[in-house]
């Protein structure tokens, strides 16, 4: 199947491994809505806040519902933006640490 799993252990020649095992990370296993999703609400606008505005929001989101400091256990974190769609300045948008 192609999908974001396979397409990112390819393209990193099997560098790059997602797992949804969290059976060692009891608050992340209950907290995640899916296998590999957690969702988190903000208190800013797409429309009317600054990009760190909305990564910090998201950032302290997630460090509440998971009791961590990201990146915690993880090796890479990925922001997915509902309500994103066309136009609002989203559309692609990356920071590496």
């Amino acid at each position: 199947a192609i999908n974001l799993k396979s397409q990112l252990y390819d393209c990193s020649f099997g560098e790059l491994n997602v797992s949804v095992d969290y059976s060692n990370l009891p608050d992340v296993e209950n907290a995640v809505s899916s296998p590999g999703v957690l969702e988190v609400d903000i208190n800013a606008s797409l429309a009317l806040d600054s990009i760190g505005t909305i990564r910090s929001a998201i950032t302290a989101a997630v460090n509440d519902k998971l009791n961590i400091t990201l990146p915690g256990p993880f090796d890479h974190v990925m922001y997915l933006l509902e309500g994103c769609y066309v136009d609002c300045g989203w559309e692609a948008y990356a920071l590496v640490d």
